[in-house]
């Protein structure tokens, strides 16, 4: 799904050049959330994002309706935001090889890494 959205918004911004489009990676986002917000509501225009944050990396949430997402997409209250890194730490090799084979071109054209070996267990390890 990740590939396809990416793909799909590419093409769409590409063939309309008056579309304004803003990439923000996960690590972006995670490392500095009050910074990622101020870029995108900048970026749209919109009001100044202090009201939103408690500490730099922790909002508070009101009521929102949404239908599809991650799970944590209806919580309410002061929401700590962090990098969750343990699904990938779960993935079988068999779906971190499949999973890197299917999003490859994109991750090469973002610049994320494909598979390494780690050298400490030496096993590959998908990042």
């Amino acid at each position: 799904m990740w590939t396809t959205w990416n793909f799909v918004i590419e093409k769409l911004w590409k063939e309309n050049n008056h579309a304004a489009y803003l990439r923000l990676g996960y690590e972006d986002f995670v490392s500095d959330p009050k910074k990622a917000i101020e870029k995108i509501l900048q970026f749209v225009g919109a009001q100044d994002p202090l009201a939103f944050f408690e500490e730099p990396s922790s909002v508070k949430l009101g009521k929102h309706h949404t239908v599809s997402g991650n799970p944590i997409r209806i919580n309410t209250g002061t929401t700590r935001i962090r990098s969750n890194q343990e699904w990938v730490r779960k993935l079988s090799v068999r779906d971190k090889y499949l999973t890197t084979m299917l999003t490859a071109p994109l991750l090469w054209r973002y610049g994320y890494p494909t598979i390494t070996k780690s050298e400490s267990r030496n096993q590959i390890i998908v990042q």
